[in-house]
């Protein structure tokens, strides 16, 4: 009985082996085919994984389809075409050329490669179909505009459609390319007008920092990028495989090992080519110069309580830089006074440009002056209108530069031993930034042209005397993750004696660019840049800083990895300023002070993405032990945000009950399910929903006790407001 059991299991292993060759004889053309054409389809999978995954193309989906201009549209559909014909040429050029050399390859069935061919041809149409169904279930379907439908039957058919036209194609290939080489001449032609063009695009995006990208939008660079590297990648197969080298393999490597040896990190942040300062800089310290600036307000006397604000702006890319400057704006358009009682500002990555292009345009515009001559300057001329200004220059395409140089010159920066500055991607957003103003300033006489483009410390040529507020931009160094703050004042934040007030632990976290490298002269939107260069969107920047004779190279991310709030650093600044007029030594005492009352406001958003029903970015739960980690970082990016807020808000009520005069006023964006972008790309529905979100009950409740502060003077008699 045993051994007619052992024989009936041999049979069935026997059985099962010889099913196993049969399948493995028949699934080894494919194999086979897949092997040749390898960096075709894998070039075919990556652009499919980009176009439907990351939320910034979502994003750009929906910016493309909200707009809906036909330019824009037409390349993205010619780009993407053409990309699909390169893929499916490339793959099937190279099974065929190499099907000539290797005898061994002579059993491929050609149907079976064809259809592989194209399949990973046409699949970029069907990623992109897949990429617009997502932003129509993440917008709403009731709320996507019409196109991204259209867009979704346009994938689908365009898919079938290409797949039918290549079955045709290759049909007449084949009846000639065995008599005539018409197959050869095609290849030749196709890499011939791929790697030119690639080239070409590298030297011209190089130049005008990806400037000129912006008349296709960002899906030009991605398309484009993705034909030159496939034809690149799909030579290397080809040689590697006649010569029998792992060409591919090798290239890969070289990148590998000059990015381990950091040979060719271009990143480092540029430097202005004259410092503005001559000498190592010393930034002076917030409490002495808070008292100056308290007694330089011209319209001081008019207050028996001076208002005076700090405000604290929350990072999120565009939309965070694009609802920071339309609120600061919107109260400078009600209330001229407002920027003169704007003591400092906090900002975080996109934050960080919406203060950063607020400051620029209170310099410009803003006045330290009284109320009558407020009144005097309104009736002799138009009135300036910030928001308007704001718009203009934060509608621009951000995006489209920074993607051109990522995917051209900066790519092939990771293959050279050595940096080309003029190829780091960050540039072109910088660049960005000071085209943007440019762009302005050429419509108001008077106007700096290149204010973006000079020194950050520059902003200030008397800061005292002014009403431009204080910038403090956070970053975040990598090798200590901690705060590293581009301000133009210290925040000194004097120890008390209370002891319910100890910060002795904030005191010695905060480092500043002036303190870090005192002879350090950046650009103002290399500034604001490096506080929102979010990898891999954007770069770490470097310095090299000579520190007790040691030479160190030190780089810097996002400031949102600290703090995506910037509260933690407004809450140095409270402490600071609240220091005057405050000091319990028996000296202070006998020193005048005018009384003020500090307001903190802060400029946030409520993200509801975990409601919509695409879910949020980092809530998939496959992949734990791998991906755990990152997914922690991520979330804690946002979650230490609201502990921030919070932290923030318990420092002021502490320092009301033992100091007084201390308030907190909140601006809140909600990031329902059709939110706006989270790139550097805004469509102009999404800067509609955001002007229109100011106008909402809670924070109109807001603006109108910001405004009811700076209209009480003592001319109005009463009780000042409490907000």
């Amino acid at each position: 009985m045993s051994s007619n059991r052992a024989g009936q299991v041999r049979t069935r292993f026997e059985q099962w082996r010889s099913g196993y060759s049969t399948w493995r004889d028949s699934i080894d053309p494919v194999l086979s085919v897949i092997y040749q054409a390898r960096f075709a389809m894998l070039m075919s999978v990556v652009l499919s994984l980009l176009l439907t995954l990351p939320p910034q193309t979502i994003d750009a989906v929906r910016v493309l389809a909200e707009d809906g201009r036909w330019w824009p549209v037409a390349v993205f559909w010619i780009g993407a075409t053409l990309v699909c014909a390169y893929l499916w040429g490339s793959a099937r050029a190279v099974r065929v050329l190499l099907r000539s050399h290797a005898g061994e390859l002579a059993r491929i069935s050609p149907r079976v490669s064809e259809h592989i061919a194209r399949a990973f041809g046409v699949l970029p149409l069907v990623a992109i179909a897949a990429a617009c169904g997502r932003a129509i279930r993440i917008t709403g379907a009731g709320e996507a505009p019409p196109l991204l439908w259209v867009f979704v039957g346009l994938g689908i058919v365009g898919a079938i459609a290409l797949h039918l036209l290549f079955g045709l194609q290759e049909r007449w290939l084949g009846r000639h390319e065995s008599e005539t080489g018409v197959l050869r001449r095609v290849v030749r032609t196709g890499c011939v007008i791929a790697m030119a063009a690639s080239v070409l695009l590298s030297l011209v995006f190089a130049i005008d920092r990806g400037a000129s990208s912006r008349a296709f939008g960002p899906f030009y660079s991605i398309f484009m990028s993705a034909m030159g590297w496939t034809v690149a990648g799909s030579v290397l197969v080809y040689w590697g495989s006649r010569w029998r080298l792992p060409l591919l393999l090798f290239a890969v490597g070289l990148a590998l090992a000059w990015s381990a040896l950091d040979w060719n990190d271009n990143h480092a942040l540029r430097r202005l080519p004259t410092p503005s300062a001559t000498e190592p800089r010393t930034l002076p310290d917030i409490s002495t110069t808070f008292e100056r600036w308290l007694d330089a307000r011209a319209d001081e006397d008019e207050y028996a309580v001076y208002p005076v604000f700090v405000v604290s702006a929350e990072g999120g890319g565009l939309y965070a830089a694009y609802y920071s400057a339309m609120v600061l704006s919107a109260l400078q358009d009600q209330e001229p006074a407002f920027a003169r009682h704007l003591f400092a500002a906090s900002g975080v990555s996109g934050g960080s440009l919406g203060v950063a292009v607020f400051g620029a345009l209170a310099s410009q515009e803003a006045h330290n002056r009284t109320h009558a001559q407020d009144s005097m300057a309104a009736s002799a001329a138009s009135p300036f209108v910030f928001k308007a200004a704001a718009d203009r220059i934060l509608s621009r395409d951000f995006l489209s530069p920074v993607l051109a140089l990522g995917l051209f010159p900066d790519t092939l920066q990771r293959f050279l031993p050595f940096p080309v500055p003029i190829f780091s991607r960050a540039r072109a957003l910088e660049e960005g930034f000071e085209w943007a103003w440019r762009r302005e300033a050429e419509r108001h006489d008077g106007w700096a042209q290149n204010l973006f483009a000079r020194s950050f410390y520059d902003l200030w040529p008397s800061f005292e005397q002014g009403a431009t507020p204080a910038l403090l931009l956070n970053t975040t160094e990598v090798s200590t993750g901690q705060r590293m703050v581009i301000t133009n004042l210290f925040p000194d934040n004097p120890l008390y004696s209370d002891g319910q007030l100890r910060t002795e632990r904030d005191t010695h976290n905060i480092t500043t660019l002036a303190k870090l490298a005192p002879a350090l002269d950046l650009r103002l939107s290399t500034a604001v840049g490096l506080s929102a260069r979010f990898p891999f969107i954007t770069p770490a920047g470097s310095i090299t800083s000579t520190v007790e004779g040691r030479t160190t190279k030190r780089r810097f991310v996002d400031g949102g990895y600290y703090d995506n709030s910037g509260a933690a650093t407004m809450a140095d600044v409270l402490l600071s300023m609240h220091a005057v007029g405050h000091e319990d030594t028996e000296e202070s005492q006998h020193e005048h002070h005018k009384p003020y009352k500090l307001i903190w406001i802060h400029i946030g958003f409520i993200d509801r993405s975990a409601d919509r029903p695409g879910g949020s970015l980092h809530t998939w739960k496959g992949l734990g032990e791998l991906l755990s980690p990152l997914r922690a970082l991520l979330n804690t990016r946002s979650g230490r945000t609201g502990s921030s807020v919070r932290d923030l808000r318990l420092t002021t009520a502490q320092l009301k009950e033992h100091r007084g005069e201390t308030e907190s006023i909140e601006f809140v964006l909600d990031l329902d399910a059709s939110g706006p972008p989270l790139g550097w790309l805004l469509s102009n529905k999404s800067r509609d929903k955001m002007k229109e979100s100011i106008q909402n009950s809670f924070n109109v409740e807001s603006r109108e006790t910001v405004l009811a502060l700076l209209r009480y003077r003592l001319q109005t008699r009463g009780q000042p407001p409490n907000p």
